[in-house]
Parts: C-alpha cells; sequence; structure tokens
C-alpha cells in the first residue's frame, strides 16, 4: 500500500477500537452482577497477600483478582470492575492490530481487528467482571511477541515472550496449551535460524516467573469441588464453542434451553443459524488461507484454532472432566486473524461474507443487551423484585451459599440464610433448614431462591428434595434464578 495511504489506514484502525469500546462500553450496567461477579469483588476486598496466596475455595490464579483489587480501589468504587474488562476488550482489539500487520501485512493489518471488535464471544467476556478479559488479552501479547520472534528472534523478543506467556498462565490455567504451543513455534523457527540463547532466555524468563505457580496450583486443586456442574466434553459441546466465536450465546436456542432439551433437538432447532454461521465463516476462511504473509504463521494459526480444542476436548472424555467454554476464551484470537485474513482479500465474496458475519453479531450484540430469553443471573433484579412482590423485611432461604453472597450484596444481609446444595456438604442441609424455619413464628410465609439447574446436575436432586419438604411452591422465574414461597407450619 502506498504510504499515502498510511493515514486512512490509521484512521480505519482507530475507528475499529472506538467501535470495540462502544459494542463492550454499552448500557453495561443495565444488568445487577452475576454470582460470579460477586464473588470476585468481595474476594478483591482480600488483603493482597490473602490474594496471592490463593485462599479462597476456586481454581484460578491471582492475577486477575489482584488487578480487580487495585483497579477497584483506585476508583474507589466496585462499579468501576466491569470497565476494567471493557478496557482489557479494546486493548485486545488493539493489539490485534499488531497481530494482523504481522500475519497478513501492514496494508491488511485492520480486517482481523474488525472481527474481534466485533466478535460476540469476546463481547461477552469483556461485559462481565471476571478474569477472561485479561486472560485473552494477556494470550493475544504472547501471540503477538511470539509473531516478533518468528519475525526476528533477537534476545528482547524473546525476553517480551516469555514475560507474556508466563503473564497469561497467571491470569488462567488453560492459557498453558496455547503458551505451550506458542513456545513451540518460536523454538522451532527462531532456535535454529538466530542460535539458542535467545530461546534460552525467554525460557528462563517463563519459568521463574513461573516458579510459584505449581505451589498455587496444588492449593486451588485441593478446594475444587469435584461435581459435575457443566456439560460433558463431545462433539455437540466442541461444536458449540465454534458456532459461538461468531454468534455469542445469544443466538438460536438459548443456553437454558439447549441443557433442558436433547442434543439432536438442539441442533435441530440451531440449523438456521449454523447454516448462516457457515455461509460467512466458510468462505472467509477458504479465502483467508492464501493472505498469511508467512506460511509457518498460517500453520500456527490453524493449528491454534483447529486443533488445541479437540484435543483437549478428547482428553477430557476420557479423564471424565467437564467442558466449560470460557477456559477457551483465547481461541477467539486464532478465529479473528484466520477470518480476518478472508475479509482482507480483494473481491465480493469475502466481503458479502464479513457483511452476513457482521450481521450475526449485530443479532447476538442486540439479543443479548434487550431479549429477556438471553437473560443471564441479574441478583439485583432478583432482590427488586422480592421487595415488590412482598415487604423487604419477608425472609429468604437461598439454596447455596454462594448465591445468597449475590443477593446479600444488594441487600440487608440478615435476611438471608443458605443451606449448601453440593453433594459433600449434604449433612448440613437439615440443621440449617430448620434452624431457619425455627426462628421463624407459625404460619410465617418467606421466599425461597435458586438458581436455575438443569436436571442432569448433581445438585438439582438435592434442591428438589429440600422443596419437597418445605412444601414449596413456584412462583416465577427472574432471569436464570428460581423463585418459590413456603410457609411455616
Amino acid at each position: 500500500m502506498a504510504e499515502s495511504d498510511n493515514p486512512a489506514r490509521l484512521w480505519w484502525g482507530l475507528s475499529i477500537v472506538l467501535l470495540a469500546f462502544a459494542l463492550r462500553g454499552w448500557n453495561l450496567h443495565a444488568t445487577g452482577y452475576t454470582a460470579d461477579e460477586v464473588s470476585e469483588l468481595l474476594d478483591a476486598r482480600r488483603p493482597y497477600a490473602d490474594i496471592i496466596a490463593d485462599r479462597d475455595d476456586d481454581l484460578f490464579p491471582p492475577l486477575y483478582r489482584l488487578t480487580l483489587a487495585t483497579w477497584n480501589r483506585m476508583w474507589g468504587d466496585e462499579r468501576a470492575a466491569r470497565w476494567l474488562n471493557v478496557v482489557l476488550g479494546v486493548a485486545t482489539v488493539g493489539v490485534m492490530l499488531r497481530i494482523g500487520a504481522l500475519s497478513l501485512g501492514e496494508a491488511k493489518q485492520n480486517w482481523p481487528a474488525l472481527v474481534l471488535a466485533i466478535s460476540p464471544f469476546h463481547i461477552h467476556f469483556c461485559r462481565e467482571g471476571r478474569a477472561y478479559a485479561l486472560f485473552v488479552l494477556l494470550a493475544a501479547v504472547a501471540w503477538w511477541r511470539t509473531l516478533e520472534v518468528i519475525r526476528e528472534g533477537k534476545w528482547w523478543n524473546w525476553l517480551s515472550c516469555g514475560v507474556a506467556m508466563a503473564a497469561a498462565i497467571w491470569a488462567h490455567w488453560y492459557a498453558a496449551p496455547l503458551m505451550v504451543l506458542l513456545w513451540l513455534a518460536a523454538v522451532i523457527v527462531s532456535g535454529p535460524r538466530d542460535g539458542w540463547r535467545p530461546a534460552a532466555l525467554g525460557t528462563l524468563a517463563a519459568a521463574l516467573l513461573l516458579a510459584p505457580a505449581p505451589l498455587i496450583l496444588l492449593q486451588a486443586l485441593r478446594d475444587l469441588q469435584h461435581e459435575k456442574l457443566y456439560a460433558k466434553a463431545d462433539a455437540e459441546a466442541v461444536g458449540y464453542l465454534y458456532f459461538a466465536q461468531a454468534a455469542g450465546f445469544t443466538v438460536g436456542p438459548s443456553m437454558i434451553e439447549l441443557r433442558s432439551i436433547p442434543a439432536k433437538e438442539g441442533i435441530k432447532q440451531m440449523a438456521p443459524w449454523l447454516g448462516v454461521v457457515g455461509l460467512a465463516c466458510v468462505p472467509l476462511f477458504a479465502l483467508g488461507l492464501g493472505q498469511f504473509a508467512d506460511r509457518r504463521i498460517r500453520t500456527l494459526t490453524l493449528v491454534a484454532l483447529l486443533a488445541v480444542v479437540p484435543a483437549f476436548a478428547l482428553l477430557d472424555c476420557f479423564t471424565g472432566n467437564s467442558f466449560v467454554f470460557r477456559y477457551y476464551a483465547w481461541l477467539t484470537i486464532p478465529y479473528a486473524v484466520a477470518l480476518g485474513a478472508g475479509a482482507a482479500r480483494p473481491g465480493w465474496v469475502g466481503k458479502a461474507a464479513l457483511i452476513l458475519l457482521v450481521g450475526v453479531a449485530g443479532c447476538a450484540w442486540w439479543n443479548k443487551l434487550y431479549d429477556a430469553r438471553y437473560a443471564e443471573e441479574d441478583a439485583r433484579a432478583v432482590v427488586a423484585l422480592l421487595n415488590e412482590r412482598g415487604s423487604p423485611e419477608r425472609p429468604v432461604l437461598v439454596a447455596s451459599d454462594y448465591m445468597r453472597q449475590a443477593l446479600e450484596y444488594f441487600s440487608e444481609p440478615q435476611r438471608f440464610k443458605s443451606f449448601p446444595i453440593r453433594t459433600d456438604r449434604q449433612a448440613e442441609i437439615p440443621a440449617r433448614v430448620n434452624a431457619f424455619v425455627g426462628a421463624l413464628p407459625s404460619g410465617a410465609a418467606y421466599w425461597i431462591v435458586s438458581q436455575w439447574l438443569p436436571e442432569d446436575d448433581g445438585r438439582y436432586a438435592i434442591r428438589e428434595r429440600v422443596l419437597k419438604e418445605l412444601g414449596a411452591k413456584f412462583v416465577t422465574q427472574e432471569n436464570q434464578f428460581l423463585i418459590y414461597e413456603a410457609q411455616v407450619r
């Protein structure tokens, strides 16, 4: 591209970044926090030493929580938490400009950034206060630095690459498979060409930064719940992850609907959208294969996009683990590069496919914000509904301590009591339920609140048994919360 065209390319890139900000930040607090977001906020209030030592009951490394704690304390307002992820997501689009330049050439650098900017999958994780926006940003930085090593394996490129890889793993343990792939690609290309000293320096930097990781991971594994809370790894789950790159989780049947029906019925209902997404993505993917500036970068992109997730899903099948979509949030990086390469190719086919992709993304974005069918957990809305239907003083019994703390965040804590629905804590249920009911006068009405659970979830039967024993009657569903009413007998 001629030098005189550079200002236009610069303004186009800036416009893409502004678009990314608008799509991630628009009406950001229209819904209240989910239970997971409240948990992050509460844990971020802890002293830094406790955060670093991972003194909680989740499986996450501490980097995001340290970042969130610093951010919230800097602003003095926990409502800033979601804005942190908006900023991180927009920064990722900025990094994608450099990835595009190194993958396709500077004249085509904006196309992958555009695909990422409109990605409903990426937008989803940039609008909630959890670790995934930071996870994807650092994975993108590691990808960028790997491409720099492939281009020129100098020691400073290797050093920055090693630091970025370690940081990505400190953001989420599931960054490790991608980081291993990037490291192998960098070593295979750079080692024979530039000597092994730069590679050794980068590897040593990553190893030193990750040295404490095994101890923290072992601590997290001791707290791990051995319950099947998510769908198993199978072809349908993997396919839906790839579908979600273009459509997010808000076109076709909702996640609740999909987990309530057989897989064949879900595919049948999803078929029209699968066809539309296929018409957009398949041409872009095919056209993009010839647009890469370096065949080694093309190979890296294709392996990351098409091989890593299926391989780990197969491993999950043998180990019996669940398949969690968000653990592979980094997949949006090779997705954006591959489809952006197709959009960069001249001709009407690629541009028509891109327009179709934009249309799908627009539907997904609109549905996420404005269609109640796809509503996520919203503890604030549940508390407001309980207050409207009763009095703010009416007691509430919550199925699970985890969900209770989300409701308490938006109301008076003394109003709420809870009982565990984990299979390893069933023995606690009678005493805790009896203590709650025994403290109320005869005939007193109270609410029972639970998150929606599929029937194959181990917690479902536990909750249903308690509801039956208390004579609870279903009242309504508010987003992904179920509300029941009962009286003291």
